[in-house]
């Protein structure tokens, strides 16, 4: 091989590696920087909410450039996770006190649901959160109230795993309204509540969706089962 083509194709090698750690970087993040902000993040969580947290992922976000941490943390016999993340502008950004409230939520709410819809069956469940609710009712780190005291503004939704026809319409009616009681005694009346259907091939292919959706709030208003009614949506 002539010492031209060895210069070339060592050329072409070296650019190949570079150009390759250049896109991993781009979507994966410097390693080492991965680490730093994660030790980082965790000391400002631990100081912020005055916890003891461990780092059970580290990330980057190519999309704005941000690194960040998943945290475990234990409290009062209770065990989640949380995301905190630091931004392009070196700014702090924490989701402690929405998985605390879903967490609180969960604990409180996990057996009824468990005994709920005998003639329904639920195919899945899972709780959703308003990402900066917190900083936006301005809770205070070193005063967390309880989710049923504040507008938390959590949401409960429930998978069936029938389809939606009449019958199937009747009994969503009166589970929903059995369900919603069973939270009520609890206290538990503050929260978004979605129950959506199983969906059909063409239903999907149309877009069409049969639930029954309450904001947050509108378990408030539930005094009967007729009032049920009211929150079927069919489109």
């Amino acid at each position: 091989m002539k010492k031209s083509t060895k210069v070339t194709l060592g050329i072409v090698s070296v650019a190949v590696i570079v150009f390759g750690g250049f896109v991993y970087v781009a979507f994966n993040g410097v390693p080492w920087k991965k680490v730093m902000v994660s030790q980082e993040l965790e000391k400002h969580v631990e100081n912020k909410y005055n916890i003891n947290v461990e780092v059970v992922d580290k990330y980057y976000n190519y999309k704005d450039g941000s690194y960040g941490a998943t945290f475990k943390v234990h409290r009062d016999q209770e065990e989640f996770t949380f995301n905190s993340d630091k931004a392009g502008n070196d700014e702090y950004l924490d989701y402690y006190v929405e998985e605390l409230w879903t967490s609180q939520l969960k604990k409180e709410s996990d057996p009824i649901i468990k005994r709920s819809f005998k003639s329904l069956p639920i195919e899945s469940y899972d709780y959703h959160f308003i990402y900066g609710i917190a900083d936006e009712l301005q809770i205070k780190s070193d005063n967390i109230p309880n989710y049923k005291k504040v507008n938390s503004e959590l949401n409960l939704v429930l998978r069936l795993q029938d389809y939606w026809d009449e019958e199937t319409k009747k009994r969503g009616i009166y589970e929903t309204y059995t369900l919603i009681q069973e939270l009520k005694k609890q206290g538990i009346d503050n929260i978004g509540l979605i129950i959506d259907y199983k969906e059909r091939a063409e239903e999907q292919e149309k877009g069409h969706i049969y639930r029954i959706f309450f904001e947050a709030g509108d378990l408030k208003k539930v005094h009967a089962q007729e009032d049920i009614e009211k929150y079927l949506i069919e489109e």
